[in-house]
């Protein structure tokens, strides 16, 4: 029979690992960790990366340390919620550390929203409704159908341990010979907004912003290591693209076009209703939660457009992302969830991974000086997210577990 302490140690190491496997950033696990451990009286050193956790804990002279190799399996709010409330309920004396073991490592029941028709549903429509944002036609619109489930399917089913490295490049390569190929036997598309839009859920500026976040606050190991992912990834996805070019272009003349369409006023309010909920299931967000993250995407979005009406986009994007970091931190503060909750979903439609897609293109079709203005706005983008979500978060109070007398 475990003792108490080999239980508390336990009850640490496979919590750590579960919110690691969900998508919890690292310094939000390492706060949420080093809290927790000081509420069950146990001493607790955490260093966390992307891919990795060291852990040393000690208590009543007894001591505990382990290394565990880990690789991300994307984000699950709905997982990262549930974990928070079994971690709040053990520290609190609700159950039992045993139970609460059992709790963490029992498999959440699936809903119609997990099913792989739903997501690659919610790839397909995120995509066809970034065409209208972006200023597409309806042509593209109906093309992005296609090729974001066509994303969809190619980012689950390959599985294949000697494609897995290249992926990516797999992904974008298909999804531009078949925009290229549609717009050449077929309708006219606006070849880069199908293509940005299709591959818009594997573009890491979402990842490169949280390496930024992790940078600005000392969490120097596992923000570099997500910034070079970030980076890898963005040349993966531009390498496919420039292939697919060239490969289409051998047999096919090709004129890339850019014809801009006005769609009535209530279809951008409806795609972005839309395209935030398709990303809450990507996000596999639990149903209750998807109101809120329609609510609060609508509301970024929406002031987006305004700020930049009266200033600059620069200034836009700030003050858009401290609104969508207000938001998050006080529906997860009065909430008793995690401030990603509402914050992933809604900087989807603030993170620059287009912006710098374009520029990794430009540089890999060998326009240097084209490229290098592309990556600089990106960086400028992400930087400015990055200080948003920092004021919001000085100006709002801490959002943690609840432990009990807090």
């Amino acid at each position: 029979m475990k003792s108490n302490n080999q239980l508390k140690f336990q009850f640490l190491s496979v919590l750590a690992r579960s919110l690691h496997q969900c998508g919890t950033g690292t310094h939000e696990l390492e706060n949420d960790l080093v809290s927790i451990s000081k509420k069950i009286d146990v001493e607790g050193d955490f260093f966390i990366t992307p891919t990795s956790i060291s852990m040393t804990l000690v208590s009543d002279n007894e001591s505990f340390s382990k290394n565990l190799r880990l690789f991300p399996k994307g984000t699950s709010i709905s997982k990262i919620n549930r974990l928070r409330k079994i971690a709040s309920s053990a520290v609190r004396g609700s159950i039992d550390l045993n139970t609460a073991i059992d709790f963490i490592e029992q498999k959440e029941p699936h809903t119609f929203l997990d099913g792989t028709f739903a997501i690659l549903l919610s790839y397909s429509l995120v995509s066809s409704c970034l065409t209208i944002l972006m200023g597409g036609t309806f042509s593209d619109f109906f093309t992005a159908l296609f090729t974001g489930f066509l994303t969809g399917a190619l980012s689950i089913f390959v599985t294949h341990e000697k494609l897995l490295p290249i992926k990516e490049t797999l992904i974008a390569f298909v999804v531009t010979f078949l925009v290229f190929l549609i717009n050449a036997f077929g309708h006219q598309l606006n070849q880069n907004i199908v293509i940005l839009s299709s591959l818009i859920v594997l573009i890491p500026g979402l990842s490169f912003t949280i390496a930024l976040s992790e940078l600005a606050n000392k969490h120097m190991s596992s923000g570099t290591a997500r910034l070079m992912g970030s980076i890898i990834d963005f040349f993966k996805l531009g390498a496919g693209i420039v292939v697919g070019h060239y490969v289409t272009s051998s047999f096919i003349f090709l004129e890339l076009s850019n014809e801009p369409w006005q769609f009535i006023p209530i279809i951008k309010p409806l795609a972005i209703l839309i395209c935030s909920a398709s990303a809450a299931v990507i996000f596999n967000a639990a149903k209750d939660e998807i109101i809120w993250i329609i609510g609060s995407s609508m509301i970024v979005v929406q002031s987006l457009d305004f700020f930049e009406l009266i200033g600059t986009t620069n200034m836009a994007i700030f003050l858009s992302s401290l609104i969508a970091g207000l938001l998050s931190n006080i529906y997860a503060k009065y909430k008793n969830k995690s401030p990603n909750t509402l914050l992933l979903p809604s900087i989807v439609f603030l993170v620059p991974g287009a912006v710098g897609l374009k520029g990794i293109n430009l540089i890999l079709d060998s326009d240097i000086t084209s490229g290098r203005e592309q990556i600089g706005s990106s960086l400028i983008a992400a930087g400015l997210i990055v200080a948003g979500i920092f004021f919001a978060d000085a100006m709002t109070p801490t959002v943690k577990i609840h432990l009990g007398n807090e």
